[in-house]
């Protein structure tokens, strides 16, 4: 068991310091000589490890500490992660505290969710498999109520706010630079908000953008647009579920840096525009977040005085309304953050499609050039979700080339057919112009386009 600690904490060291560019943490003076000290000690029922700070580094400006870490002796006692699995983690979770108090130690109490969240997410970036921080992840999704920076044990969870940042950015180095911005004494949440400035965005940005990436866990997964391992996430609890046919008004409030989740499913395809107010509303970022039919995604952030038109959206279609409340409250003012609500509230509405809303949008590339281009592309907005047929005819209106798809499937994406020039029996057609028919749902219509062989 010494073994495997001594091994992980090398590997810890090696992550963190030579792969990631942390600095290490401060000497202990000499203390049980020169090396960095960690007690492996039986230290009771569930608890993993901790860091003491003890004494400040006197020969550097800022208000950096020595420290030294206690483990468990077994992790056998309780713990969500058992056995060596356990050790490994606890040794990158408390490594990275120790290298933090070389920056420096927290200033007030609200930073303490930032050593936290930081040194959880170092687990999982030493330790992939093991995935202790899972065990965090239901308080978290179920109390969204809770502001980002209060430190509480529903917040542990709140460590994939760095997952988010890794792979939105694709860069580890952005989470190393709030603890460079930190060592000069400014408080966590604004050294947060000018690293991302120095990236061209903003906290609240990024808060409004990380609560979309929170709506697509569990059943609602992509791996590939969001969090890698999502699929093992708890879904967040809607605050609204509503069938929309007009419009709805929503009135609410909530606290300083949180978000809600109101979904909408459209019983009619139509224009959707959604319009409101919020107090001290440069506070705030609305997401939305549209899944048509065949499950393509979409979202918008925005001002919500500026409102938004999320333009045609077909029947069945599910829209998620994420109101964001940016609002930092930290330093002097910390005492009233749980006491801290701002009010809301929108409208979102949906007025009927129009003929020229639905139907054919285009058709590219046209004329369409065979062997030059591979397919031609039609693109169109669906009238529901019901089974669209579309066919390529000749002009005198024999049929070459027939598909009867539903819901996105087969061969339609998002609103797009294409088409490789050949009929339906595997052979290409001939130079000359044809038609284009859609037909869904008591809709029809007709676009001509060329097809040139070159």
């Amino acid at each position: 068991f010494v073994e495997e600690v001594a091994a992980s904490l090398e590997r810890s060291s090696q992550m963190a310091v030579n792969d990631l560019g942390y600095r290490q943490p401060p000497d202990d003076a000499g203390v049980d000589g020169p090396e960095y000290d960690v007690y492996i000690q039986s230290l009771g029922n569930g608890v993993y490890g901790e860091t003491f700070a003890e004494e400040e580094v006197t020969e550097t400006p800022q208000n950096d500490f020595r420290s030294y870490i206690r483990i468990d002796n077994d992790f056998n006692n309780g713990h969500f992660t058992s056995g060596v699995p356990g050790a490994q983690v606890t040794i990158a979770h408390e490594y990275l505290h120790a290298i933090q108090f070389g920056y420096r130690t927290f200033k007030t109490n609200d930073e303490i969710f930032y050593y936290e969240l930081s040194s959880i997410w170092m687990e999982d970036v030493v330790y992939d498999d093991v995935n202790d921080y899972y065990q965090y992840l239901p308080g978290y999704f179920q109390a969204r109520n809770s502001p980002f920076n209060q430190f509480t044990g529903a917040n542990l969870g709140e460590a994939i706010w760095n997952h988010f940042l890794e792979q939105k950015f694709e860069d580890r180095a952005l989470l190393r630079r709030p603890w460079e911005i930190m060592e000069s004494g400014v408080l966590a949440m604004e050294a947060i908000d000018r690293s991302l400035r120095e990236r061209g965005s903003t906290f609240a940005d990024e808060l409004a953008e990380f609560a979309v990436w929170n709506y697509f866990t569990g059943s609602r997964a992509d791996a590939i647009n969001f969090y890698e391992e999502g699929s093992a996430y708890p879904e967040v609890t809607l605050n609204g579920d509503f069938d929309l046919t007009s419009e709805i008004s929503v009135n609410d409030s909530s606290r300083a840096s949180t978000f809600r989740y109101y979904k909408f499913t459209t019983l009619t395809s139509g224009g959707i525009v959604i319009t409101g107010s919020a107090e001290n509303a440069e506070n705030w970022r609305f997401a939305a977040i549209i899944i048509k039919p065949g499950n393509s995604v979409d979202f918008h952030v925005f001002n919500i005085l500026a409102g938004r038109s999320l333009g045609f959206i077909p029947q069945f279609s599910e829209i998620i309304v994420v109101p964001v409340n940016a609002l930092v409250v930290d330093g002097d003012d910390l005492p009233q953050l749980s006491r801290t609500f701002l009010n809301f509230d929108f409208k979102i509405q949906s007025t009927p499609a129009t003929a020229s809303e639905q139907g054919i949008k285009d058709i590219s590339p046209n004329p369409f050039f065979i062997p030059r281009h591979p397919k031609v592309v039609f693109r169109f907005e669906p009238v529901s979700s019901d089974v669209f047929e579309v066919k390529v005819l000749t002009s005198d209106g024999r049929v070459v080339k027939t598909a009867n798809l539903s819901d996105g499937s087969g061969a339609l994406g998002s609103g797009a057919f294409s088409w490789d020039g050949r009929n339906d029996k595997g052979e290409a057609v001939a130079s000359g112009v044809y038609i284009f028919l859609l037909k869904q749902d008591g809709f029809h219509q007709f676009r001509k386009f060329a097809v040139i062989h070159e």
